[in-house]
């Protein structure tokens, strides 16, 4: 379907917002998209100076002119969340949010009154996060990785693994990092250093994911002072978007598709990667998928493979052959099964979740009630090893759309003495919905997606059969 404009995205990001949580920009992004089911193309595709995908500028545009209404609020760059006012609106909402309507608003008639745009189709979306961000501390105590790293080596005076060299880092205050994965970074800064540098290198490299400092090192005299030179600057060199998604996927992928996403998270942590923007992972799978378009009409071999809701590999991880043939046919025929769950009679859907329910250690299972959206209710009993027994209500959403923040109090809300949750969806879950189920102050609510959905009826061979055949290889040559 055609990209919506700014306007037709107003009303539905705000009914994002409804669960009064904050949301994360590049979240949100990824729910309105699939939403309006757009394709990966219509996602891919760039506004005419290239600097941002076009559904990206939309959304900010969207974001912008619902903050100027004060309907919005962005506590931090690149979250926001809704504002009393709001809520007033969604109480009673219009069919559409439009510019025209949101001149009732004072706020919003005095930031058009300056000229603003409504939007511009070249432009960038303006920022909308306009709380300042926390202040950074001094620069004395917080290094690069690279000098963080060398500072600890030096002071170790013996080789140390990338873990511990990342714990000392920590430890004693010189770096800080939002990742998960410090040692990784750790390792991955060094191990760029010493490709880039050689022998210049401050590190040498011992054993696997072990280094020491380079007593050969000898600094370079200072070069000539120039506008993007300055002494001492020994900062990683950035790669492209595509150079970089292709080293994490190496170094992370393990051989398995990532979410561009969390590639985007590791080059960020890498330094690998330099974006001034608020949404760098929808900028890097734009980047992907059009060097993916670009090198199949040319006929050569794509460098990446995608999977399809946003999950990438490396093409030459693909399997080739035969192999690569039933992988190919079982991905369709898994595509195709999670399709036919929304097209199956009441009935019928509600005894494949029940047999599903049945296969993975659930008694007594019963359907409560037929809800309205084409999903069950179910209660019954989970259990482990004929030892453990938990009561456990079982929500069934049969939805295309995300399932929200909303639902899951609902949930919990729901349930008995001693009993927790369970969601099933036909689709996914909301960043809001995800947190919410695993708050820890409150009843656990376990959360089953899709693709989990899939894999669990054909693991346990419901919605599908299997068909084996003999396959014939030549022998030995015989003497």
């Amino acid at each position: 379907m055609p990209i919506p404009d700014f306007q037709n995205l107003m009303l539905p990001m705000l009914q994002l917002a409804a669960d009064s949580v904050e949301h994360r920009l590049g979240d949100v992004i990824e729910t309105l998209a699939a939403q309006f089911q757009l394709s990966d193309a219509e996602r891919a595709e760039l506004l005419p100076s290239g600097g941002q995908a076009r559904f990206v500028n939309k959304v900010g545009w969207a974001r912008t002119h619902l903050g100027k209404a004060l309907l919005l609020e962005s506590p931090r760059r690149g979250w926001f969340h809704i504002t009393e006012r709001g809520r007033e609106l969604l109480a009673s909402p219009p069919e559409r949010i439009t510019v025209a309507y949101l001149t009732r608003y004072p706020e919003y008639l005095a930031f058009r009154s300056k000229g603003q745009p409504e939007e511009q189709e070249d432009a960038i979306a303006p920022e909308v996060d306009e709380t300042p961000a926390p202040a950074e501390p001094a620069p004395t105590t917080r290094l690069t990785v690279i000098d963080a790293a060398h500072q600890v080596l030096a002071a170790a005076s013996e080789p140390l693994h990338s873990n511990e060299i990342a714990q000392r880092m920590l430890a004693q205050g010189l770096w800080t990092t939002k990742g998960h994965t410090p040692g990784a970074t750790v390792d991955s800064r060094i191990a760029v250093d010493i490709k880039a540098n050689g022998a210049a290198s401050r590190f040498r490299r011992v054993g696997r994911s072990t280094f020491t400092v380079n007593n050969g090192f000898v600094p370079e005299a200072p070069p000539a002072a120039t506008p993007t030179s300055q002494a001492g600057d020994r900062r990683p060199a950035t790669l492209s978007f595509a150079d970089a998604a292709e080293q994490v996927l190496k170094q992370f992928g393990k051989h398995q598709p990532m979410h561009y996403q969390a590639i985007t998270r590791h080059a960020l942590d890498l330094g690998i990667i330099a974006s001034d923007g608020q949404t760098p992972a929808s900028s890097m799978y734009a980047v992907i998928l059009t060097e993916i378009d670009r090198a199949l009409k040319r006929g050569e071999q794509p460098r990446f493979a995608k999977h399809g809701k946003g999950m990438v590999s490396l093409a030459a991880w693909e399997p080739v052959g035969l192999p690569a043939e039933i992988e190919q046919h079982n991905r369709a025929v898994r595509q195709r099964l999670r399709e036919r769950l929304h097209t199956l009679a009441p009935s019928a859907f509600e005894d494949l979740i029940g047999q599903l329910l049945t296969k993975i250690g659930f008694e007594n299972v019963t359907v409560t009630a037929a809800s309205g959206d084409g999903g069950i209710d179910v209660r019954g009993t989970l259990v482990v090893g004929d030892v453990i027994r938990t009561r456990m209500a079982v929500q069934v959403k049969r939805w295309k759309r995300n399932v929200q923040a909303p639902v899951v109090q609902q949930v919990r809300g729901s349930l008995g003495a001693h009993e927790q949750g369970l969601i099933i969806t036909t689709s996914d879950f909301s960043a809001g919905a995800r947190s919410e189920a695993a708050r820890p102050d409150a009843t656990p609510v376990a959360l089953m997606h899709g693709e989990q959905l899939v894999t669990l009826l054909i693991e346990h061979d419901i919605g599908v059969r299997r068909a084996s055949y003999d396959l014939i290889e030549l022998g030995e040559d015989e003497e």
